[in-house]
């Protein structure tokens, strides 16, 4: 392939370049991979450098990431006493949170100190702030008002991104969102200050949480829109959103790509799109200086951690019909 264009349908026509890497047993210690991984029935790797971890339904696949995602914090926590965590919202994302959540299970007391967890969000729809369809709201609700209630996370650990402001003019509206995005950028510079990143003007994040949309979007990063190609913002803006509501706040592709892990969640066989692009995709994603190239590209493909990329996909996501 000589690249990555958001005609993905075609791309999954191709034939799938990839190698399967054998999973080892739960008892198997790994470098950077731990039970949650384990569980799942293989990995592939990519030509994108990505890996696409494949699980036998959502259910199996939520449970395994709320494993993984304890795992990640307390290697963080231990490692230098904090944890920056992205979060998503989305079917997988606050299902995963709940899972978390799950007294069943008792995750959240195997975490070894929430006190020392930021959670950030990697994108919002821009409404009222007790609108249910925001991310923020949704995510109080399954996991983060338990961490407040009884798990010793302080409210000034939970980051949510600005709701709309009711009663301004139409005139301003459009700076009102700008407005925003730059609050939400002061407020990672200001933590970034005791726990930098490669990109200074960040915290480290230890994971992004991302979910993939059916037309391969990544937080508010949509195929067409100019979010992708955006540079020199950590936080944007987004107008025109083919997907309501039309505005929305989102980090930008460099914010994205500063996280050490970027997971990817895309199971379902409405996903079997941009899954079958990455998996066919036998080149790396565009620079971001090309911009025609850039301008083409499903956003999911271009989003990558610093350590690793890292795709959850279900069965039902490795359809090709």
């Amino acid at each position: 392939m000589s690249s990555l264009v958001a005609c993905w349908p075609k791309a999954c026509q191709l034939p799938i370049l990839r190698r399967c890497i054998p999973v080892p047993d739960n008892d198997t210690p790994t470098a950077s991979h731990h039970g949650g991984l384990a569980r799942a029935m293989r990995r592939e790797s990519t030509g994108t450098g990505a890996t696409v971890a494949v699980f036998p339904d959502k259910a199996q696949l939520l449970e395994a990431a709320a494993v993984e995602l304890v795992a990640v914090i307390n290697r963080a926590l231990d490692q230098r006493g904090r944890a920056q965590i992205v979060l998503t919202g989305g079917t997988s994302g606050i299902g995963l949170l709940e899972r978390l959540a799950d007294p069943q299970k008792n995750l959240l007391g195997q975490v070894t100190d929430w006190s020392g967890v930021q959670l950030w969000f990697g994108d919002e729809r821009y409404l009222d702030a007790t609108d249910a369809q925001r991310n923020a709201r949704q995510a109080w609700d399954a996991l983060v008002g338990t961490l407040v209630a009884s798990y010793g996370l302080g409210r000034e650990q939970f980051h949510p991104m600005a709701a709309a402001t009711v009663g301004h003019a139409d005139r301003d509206h459009h700076d009102v969102l700008a407005t925003s995005a730059e609050q939400y950028a002061t407020e990672l510079a200001t933590v970034a200050e005791r726990d930098p990143g490669v990109d200074q003007r960040l915290p480290r994040f230890d994971v992004v949480l991302l979910g993939v949309g059916e037309d391969g979007h990544v937080a508010s990063l949509f195929p067409g829109l100019p979010g992708v190609t955006i540079t020199g913002r950590t936080v944007i803006p987004v107008t025109g959103s083919p997907k309501p509501p039309p505005e929305r706040l989102s980090l930008s592709l460099e914010a994205l790509n500063s996280g050490d892990n970027v997971w990817l969640f895309a199971p379902g066989a409405g996903k079997a799109g941009p899954v079958g692009a990455v998996r066919s995709a036998d080149t790396p994603p565009a620079a971001s200086g090309q911009q025609r190239a850039m301008d083409e590209v499903l956003p999911a493909l271009v989003v990558r951690g610093r350590v690793e990329t890292l795709w959850w996909v279900d069965e039902q996501a490795l359809s090709e019909g």
